[in-house]
């Protein structure tokens, strides 16, 4: 577990729950987060944002021992207008997935369904690192900027990126070129090399005997651009939870 490029946990029913996310808090972020802040030299104080996710549980109770990093929840109904994530982070990470996915299918003579049957856990774990790391910092930086600009004060105003720059960012995040001297490709050629990239993947998927349209792949790229991650528990599942935590 621990040579795997994310931290893995998970649940009965594949939802992000209180306990898991306490958990991660606690052994994952608050470490890694002093650890930064040592590297960097600068005091060891830090808040995480977080929405209002069932699977959250109250700020009070995710703190350091010292206090000083802590939680601090969004306003209600603002997470689609003002958390960085959703300004264009989690959209190009997906697309970026998927590419990667894409690519892994055409570079095998396997067809689709099989290749995708051979997929382990810790494939698609890879196939997310690689994504991830293709992200880059200025697509990251513009989707805070983009949201929360005002909390910077009145000069940040004119950091916040348009939307044809958060565009340009995500296009330059799906070059393949790793030459850091390469300026990148135009936005208009990075398109027609995802064009033939997907022509490959329909004539594939036609030889596999699957009828794919453009149509198709778009709705793959958008399926779950607010997938449900958490879920509120029932009566029942509330009192068994209580119940197990009495008696432990």
């Amino acid at each position: 577990m621990k040579s795997l490029p994310f931290v893995y946990a998970n649940s009965k029913n594949a939802w992000m729950t209180s306990d898991i996310f306490a958990e991660w808090f606690q052994s994952q972020f608050i470490p890694s987060v002093r650890k930064h802040l040592r590297s960097r030299k600068l005091p060891e104080k830090a808040v995480l944002l977080l929405d209002n996710c069932p699977a959250h549980p109250p700020a009070d109770t995710l703190k350091s021992r010292d206090g000083l990093i802590t939680v601090a929840y969004l306003p209600k109904n603002t997470t689609s207008l003002i958390q960085p994530l959703d300004q264009g982070i989690i959209s190009t990470f997906k697309k970026l997935y998927r590419r990667e996915l894409v690519s892994n299918i055409i570079s095998t003579d396997m067809p689709v369904t099989d290749f995708l049957k051979s997929m382990s856990i810790k494939d698609f774990f890879y196939a997310g690192q690689a994504a991830w790391k293709a992200i880059s910092p200025s697509t990251i930086e513009g989707c805070w900027m983009r949201g929360l600009a005002h909390t910077f004060g009145e000069d940040a105003h004119d950091l916040v990126p348009s939307d044809e720059n958060i565009a340009a960012n995500a296009a330059r995040d799906n070059d393949d070129d790793s030459d850091e001297e390469f300026d990148g490709f135009s936005a208009e050629e990075v398109a027609d090399v995802h064009s033939r990239q997907f022509q490959r993947f329909h004539q594939r998927l036609n030889d596999d005997g699957i009828t794919v349209t453009t149509d198709d792949v778009n709705v793959w790229l958008e399926c779950d651009e607010q997938p449900s991650t958490a879920d509120l528990l029932n009566d029942e599942e509330l009192i068994q939870s209580v119940t197990s935590a009495t008696r432990g």
